[in-house]
């Protein structure tokens, strides 16, 4: 049988030049957009794989090497992989960039295609959440990164906040993949006062891994 070399396709198609891209796992990958400005960012990560994880326990399917968030809402980071506590029995594992491969005979579910991914970033990030959830998304006394589940633009979603220093602000989003567009439109609109531009996969990858760093 001949591989399937078919290219995959974001749900969302973001209103911008894109200056560099490239293809990865067969997925297109907007790396840098033109004029992206000086923030806030609109970032698709539709193309980050991401593993939908359920067992009891929970740890004997997560892939050695990585942390286990111990509770629901936790989140834990390892190098360029991000997981997600969602419950007693799952879990959700996200690897960005050029994030290692999955070791042989992990058995976590594909949902990547089937998702949306977005991420919101810089200054205002969470001015412009404010406009789409109710969700207290900066309550204070909870450390970060935080998973939250409800509503966002009234759609069911997945949203981590994974940094909120002002000018580093950080929101990530899932949701069921037939949302994109309406997502996105309600995000733009949102986001129109204070100048939301779309921006490619290097600059979430710099605050990611500046995070990271505590830079």
């Amino acid at each position: 049988m001949k591989p399937d070399n078919r290219l995959r396709q974001s749900p969302v198609q973001l209103d911008g030049r894109p200056h560099r891209t490239l293809v990865r796992d067969h997925w297109p990958v907007v790396c840098e957009y033109a004029d992206e400005g000086d923030g806030p960012w609109l970032v698709d990560l539709s193309h980050c794989q991401r593993i939908d994880i359920q067992a009891r326990p929970l740890a004997a399917m997560i892939p050695e090497g990585l942390p286990e968030p111990e509770a629901p809402g936790e989140v834990r980071i390892q190098d360029q992989s991000l997981i997600t506590r969602m419950g007693k029995a799952q879990a959700c594992l996200w690897r960005f960039g050029q994030a290692a491969a999955f070791p042989v005979g992990f058995n976590g579910t594909e949902i990547t295609e089937a998702t949306l991914a977005l991420a919101i970033l810089g200054r205002h990030t969470f001015a412009i959440a404010e406009k789409l959830s109710s969700l207290d998304l900066q309550a204070p006394g909870r450390s970060l990164p935080r998973l939250y589940q409800g509503p966002f633009a009234q759609v069911p979603c997945q949203l981590v906040v994974l940094d909120a220093a002002a000018g580093r602000e950080m929101l990530l989003l899932s949701c069921s993949r037939g949302y994109g567009r309406d997502m996105v439109g309600a995000i733009t609109n949102a986001g129109a006062e204070f100048n939301l531009r779309p921006a490619g996969e290097d600059r979430f990858m710099r605050m990611f891994e500046n995070r990271e760093k505590g830079a």
